[in-house]
């Protein structure tokens, strides 16, 4: 008897755990559901089903949509991560704090100049010695053009001795030519690519603040590929010009070269002048390494006279030449010729709008201040080329540019300078920042 009672008693407690264990996560989760529900509503009557936030049809339809947002929600999430973490680490006030001293001998400031585009100038003062320098600069612009170029200089050898050392890259990707000579003819206008790498170490003597004399050992390799203005023809077809046309179109040159600087600063205020003169000649030789296809020498002259009116008006007289003639029998690269057209010599044309041996220019400018530092400016130019300015010297057939400007001034120089230059090819903007 006792066997049987133990029996059934046995079956209904293994009976209770089964309804329990079918049963009790249903009973569960309809209490944990009916909970929820009450605390939003206080109605007691029968609630609607839960339904899913899409439907299956709905998310096949969303999915190309899904697929099109989730870079922007990648970059806006990661974005937000890494502006988060840039605020918390405080890199950008660390890395400001270490390439800007207080002192003012290290820094980084913005540069701009049309020849090779925007970018950033990092210097360091007084590196080897007093009145030493570095500086390195990276800039780039449309159509892969760049520059990247170290320059090291003002290092002390003697009292009166210095030297310093350059090392620069660039690649020009749409260079105009427009033909040779002093008639050349805007229509013809096609560009090229010019990829160069150079080397030099300077030995200089400096006699006062006024007067230095440097001399120049140097190296260059030059080279000319297609134009990367796919408006205009590239210069490279030699359905247009060929090697004995062009002299270093199609060929990679490498060049040594030898140049001797002269150059007096009488001016009051070297970086701000109001009054005073300053004078640069030049001369330098250039040797293709390996043939002697190629060589040439340069000389130049660049005069400046400057006169103080009244009330800080300052007008500047300027003359400038440049010579280059080949060695014996040797020829000249073309884009090693003078020229006309960049903002150095005629305003208002583009650059290398004129090429030849020779080149000749005046200006003259009218500044006036109009706010402390900042100073407008009106200028003239007019300029021509020649195979011998001596022997073709005629003001008749000189180009003429004329416009006006701003510049701005600092403790150290000029900062910034826009101008807008007007010739018969037309308008011309130009900008240069801290360069």
């Amino acid at each position: 008897m006792n066997s049987k009672l133990k029996r059934h008693k046995a079956r209904s407690f293994l009976f209770l755990l089964i309804i329990l264990f079918v049963f009790a996560p249903i009973t569960f989760a309809q209490t944990e559901g009916s909970s929820e529900e009450d605390q939003g509503s206080e109605s007691n009557g029968p609630k609607p089903e839960k339904r899913k936030s899409k439907s299956t049809w709905e998310t096949i339809v969303s999915f190309p949509g899904m697929l099109l947002y989730l870079p922007f929600e990648i970059v806006f999430e990661g974005s937000g991560a890494l502006a988060s973490y840039i605020d918390e680490s405080k890199i950008v006030y660390r890395i400001n704090d270490w390439l800007n001293s207080d002192d003012g001998r290290r820094g980084v400031m913005p540069v701009y100049a049309a020849l090779t585009g925007g970018g950033i100038s990092f210097y360091q003062r007084d590196l080897f010695n007093d009145g030493s320098k570095l500086t390195l600069q990276a800039t780039a612009g449309p159509k892969q053009r760049q520059r990247y170029q170290a320059l090291i200089r003002g290092i002390q050898l003697g009292s009166t001795l210095h030297s310093g050392i350059l090392a620069r890259y660039q690649f020009l990707s749409d260079e105009s030519f427009f033909g040779l000579g002093n008639e050349s003819l805007e229509k013809n206008e096609s560009n090229y690519a010019f990829r160069q790498t150079s080397a030099e170490i300077t030995l200089g003597f400096e006699r006062n603040e006024s007067f230095t004399f440097d001399a120049v050992a140097g190296y260059e390799s030059d080279e000319i590929q297609d134009g990367k203005d796919k408006r205009l023809p590239t210069t490279t077809d030699p359905n247009l010009y060929t090697e004995e046309i062009l002299p270093g179109l199609t060929k990679k040159l490498e060049f040594s070269k030898l140049q001797l600087a002269l150059h007096y600063d009488g001016r009051n205020h070297p970086g701000h002048s109001t009054g005073g003169v300053e004078l640069s000649l030049g001369a330098g030789v250039f040797n293709e390494i390996g043939n002697s296809d190629f060589g040439f020498w340069k000389a130049s002259l660049d005069f400046s006279h400057y006169l103080n009116l009244f009330y800080d008006r300052v007008l500047v007289l300027r003359v400038a030449g440049e010579i280059t003639e080949a060695l014996s029998d040797k020829k000249i690269p073309f884009y090693y010729l003078s020229e006309i057209g960049r903002q150095e010599t005629v305003r208002g044309f583009s650059r290398g709008r004129f090429r030849g041996n020779d080149m000749i220019m005046g200006s003259l400018e009218y500044r006036y201040p109009i706010w402390q530092l900042l100073d407008a400016v009106l200028f003239a130019d007019a300029g021509k080329v020649a195979d011998d300015i001596f022997d073709e010297f005629n003001t008749k057939d000189f180009h003429v540019g004329y416009g006006g400007g701003i510049r701005l001034w600092g403790p150290g120089g000029l900062i910034t300078k826009f101008e807008i230059g007007k010739s018969k090819d037309g308008i011309r903007l130009y900008l240069v920042l801290n360069n």
